[in-house]
């Protein structure tokens, strides 16, 4: 399997802040900026396979199907040279049932993706931005926020020599797909100071989503790090979240907090990594649906103890954990699939788990350079690939959860002889069991497990 990608990527930030109202208790800001961002990306791959003159469906074809640039040699000849591999490669022009030992390297990716065009692509994104916004401080307690964004995007993709229809994951998709949208996009808060350092915040804004380019490329790739097949989806479109926030924070002294929050989300055509088929392979592709919800609840701790006792002034401890709530609106098809299945009519959205725990214990001892902490998470169980329709007679294919591991990090740095930095890191120290599952009538059952093992790293850095 060969891959090539060459991504560039410029851009610029100007932003201007102008004071008013200094010379009164009440001092005041008024914020404009620019923003302009360009991206583009040339992709291909090339999918090789070895098969002998005997392999079904490689019987009588051309030696040109086993070739690159030069029809004359074959893949094969070029990469399976009788000192390595003990094969000999055939002469003659066509592979036949009588060269059973004759091997080749058969590039699949030309013989049919070249059909098609569906092994390339050339990407292009410009956003160009400018937003207006208004600090006005009413009185020492209460202070307003206001303004608004303008987002231009402009998203292009070309798969050069791409035959309409070819492809059935891709739709209508012609060769160019494109995305040109101008945004409107306001955003309101309000801080109140309570007490002195507690603060009420509530807050509404606007905001968009746009797929990337690997979600939207027309090709089918393979991820090394999961070895699963993944399908762009070119007929993808942005996301418009509507956002909510409500905030009591408290801090008690510098450095330290104490927080919660409550958030409510609405989004129109969220994206979805959605499970397809193709004969009774399956594979992900992102996908909108039409609309979905997300509200939950957030509690935020951080603390130095140096005020529990002297021993302990150089440690402190953090704590924050959040629960979700989500759901995806589905058709009523869907949903009666799904209730033929076994399992609930209606699912949360995909990548938003049901809770986060995160905590860490810190120890910073600055005047001898040394830091060292251990940190600790874990997620709830996570829609990974929320189900889909499945060919071949699959019927609907069901959701894959993963379930909860936790994980527990370390690091430690020291610092001498003032320009040297010491550093090590421990990643997933607990090594648990990953593991996906999906539920048929109501019974899960594991669809993937793996372990991860530790990831051990040292370094030294020398600054100047």
């Amino acid at each position: 399997y060969q891959r090539g990608l060459t991504e560039s990527d410029y851009n610029a930030i100007v932003n201007i802040s102008v004071p008013f109202f200094e010379e009164k208790e009440n001092p005041s800001k008024f914020k404009t900026g620019f923003y302009l961002d360009n991206t583009q990306r040339d992709y291909n791959q090339y999918q090789f396979s070895f098969r002998n003159g005997g392999a079904p469906g490689v019987q009588g074809q051309d030696v040109s199907q086993f070739t690159s640039t030069n029809p004359n040699v074959s893949w094969g000849d070029v990469f399976l040279s009788e000192n390595l591999s003990g094969f000999t490669n055939p002469n003659p022009a066509q592979y036949g049932s009588d060269q059973a030992m004759a091997w080749s390297m058969y590039n699949s990716t030309v013989s049919s993706g070249s059909s098609t065009g569906a092994s390339e692509y050339t990407a292009y994104q410009q956003i160009i931005a400018s937003y207006s916004m208004a600090e006005l401080k009413l009185f020492p307690q209460l202070t307003l926020t206001g303004g608004a964004r303008y987002e231009n995007t402009d998203i292009r993709i070309v798969s050069p020599g791409y035959v309409a229809g070819s492809v059935p994951f891709f739709g209508d998709f012609d060769g160019v797909a494109k995305i040109q949208q101008l945004d409107l996009l306001p955003a309101a808060a309000a801080t109140y100071e309570v007490l002195e350092n507690v603060n009420l915040r509530l807050a509404w804004s606007q905001t968009i989503a746009r797929p990337s380019f690997k979600e939207m490329g027309p090709v089918i790739s393979l991820d090394f790090s999961d070895s699963l097949l993944y399908v762009g989806n070119p007929n993808l479109k942005l996301s418009k979240i509507n956002n909510y926030d409500f905030r009591l924070e408290w801090f008690p002294r510098p450095g330290e907090v104490l927080a919660v929050s409550l958030f409510y989300k609405s989004i129109l055509a969220p994206i979805e990594q959605t499970q397809v088929s193709q004969g009774e392979s399956q594979l992900y592709q992102y996908q909108n649906f039409p609309s979905g919800t997300l509200w939950g609840a957030e509690f935020e701790a951080r603390k130095r103890l140096d005020q529990v006792s002297e021993v302990l002034r150089d440690f402190s401890v953090n704590f924050n954990t959040t629960y979700i709530q989500s759901q995806v609106n589905l058709s009523q098809e869907q949903e009666n699939q799904r209730t033929e299945l076994g399992i609930a009519p209606n699912r949360p959205l995909q990548g938003q788990p049901l809770y986060i725990i995160n905590a860490g214990l810190d120890y910073n001892n600055v005047q001898a350079g040394f830091y060292a902490g251990l940190f600790y998470n874990v997620t709830g169980p996570l829609l990974i690939a929320a189900g889909g329709e499945g060919g071949a007679g699959l019927g609907y294919l069901p959701d894959v959860y993963e379930q909860p591991a936790p994980s527990l990090d370390f690091n430690l740095t020291q610092t001498f002889a003032d320009n040297w930095k010491f550093t090590f890191r421990g990643k997933n120290l607990l090594n648990p069991l990953f593991q996906q599952t999906v539920t048929f009538n109501g019974v899960e059952k594991t669809y993937l497990s793996y372990t991860k093992g530790w990831d051990l790293s040292l370094s030294m850095a020398y600054g100047f």
